[in-house]
Parts: C-alpha cells; structure tokens; sequence
C-alpha cells in the first residue's frame, strides 16, 4: 500500500504554476517597456533581500495563508489562497488600473476552471484593492478557498 499525501507547499507550487501560465501571456507597462510580470510565491525577493527592486515589478505573489484541517484526515482540508498583483507606477491610477487587470484576468481564468492538479477549488472569490499601499507599487489582491485531498491510500 502507498499513501498519497498532499500538503499545503503541493498546493501553494500548482497555483503558482498556473499563474505562471496565465500571466504569460499578460504585457504590462514598465518605463519604456512592455513585461510580463514575475510570479513569486509568499514575498518579493525586494522584501527578502532588501535590495532594489528593479527588474522585480510587475509581480504576481501567491501566498498560503492558512487551512482548517481534519484531524482525522477523512476528509480535505479547506486552504485559503491569496494572490496579490503589484505593478510599479508613479502615477497611482494607472498603477491600481495595472495590477486590477492583472488580478481580474487571474481571477476570470480560475473561475472557469475547477481543479488545479489534484486540488479544487471551492467558495467564492473575493477581490480587492488594499486601503494601504506602499508608493509608487500598486496591489490588487484576489483571495479564494481551495481543497487540499485527504490522505489517498493506493494499493499495489
């Protein structure tokens, strides 16, 4: 017998794969260029190494934030996911305008799928622009539940 056991990194690393294929394909303006942004999961390497930021916006950041868990792991266990968009703007509106079309193009792709490999996606999604926000990046965040699999006994 083999137990298949997913965890909250294996969720986190198949929505930050799927974001990555979306936003490929997203141009966002940068200065003088057009990029496609970077997909980070839980901060910006600005954040870690405290370093400049150049090269690092426009960002996508996946984040886990946390998951109601069935102890006796009969049934999934619900995570909540975060997604925050961040473009890099001196003018406000067009930096809010930026990372709202980011997270609605995330947001419209994931509503019409179910399943993210072997995890579902459950509830509704919530999306917002955060009050507080650190000039001259501009956030758009998207927040949804997904379903992490009980343990999976498979028999050889």
């Amino acid at each position: 017998m083999e137990e298949q056991n997913f965890t909250e990194t294996d969720l986190l690393n198949a929505v930050k794969a799927e974001v990555e294929d979306v936003v490929k394909d997203i141009l966002c303006k940068q200065g003088d260029k057009l990029i496609t942004p970077n997909v980070y999961k839980y901060f910006t390497p600005k954040i870690i190494n405290k370093t400049k930021d150049e090269g690092v916006y426009p960002a996508v950041i996946v984040r886990f934030l946390e998951a109601d868990v069935d102890s006796d792991k009969q049934y999934n266990d619900d995570a909540s996911i975060r997604i925050i968009a961040v473009v890099k703007d001196e003018d406000h509106e067009e930096g809010i305008d930026g990372a709202l079309g980011i997270a609605r193009k995330l947001k419209e792709h994931f509503q019409k799928k179910y399943f993210i490999g072997s995890f579902d996606i459950t509830g509704k999604m919530k999306i917002f622009v955060p009050e507080e926000q650190e000039y001259p990046n501009w956030q758009a965040v998207i927040d949804f539940s997904m379903s992490i699999p009980a343990v999976q006994t498979n028999v050889l």
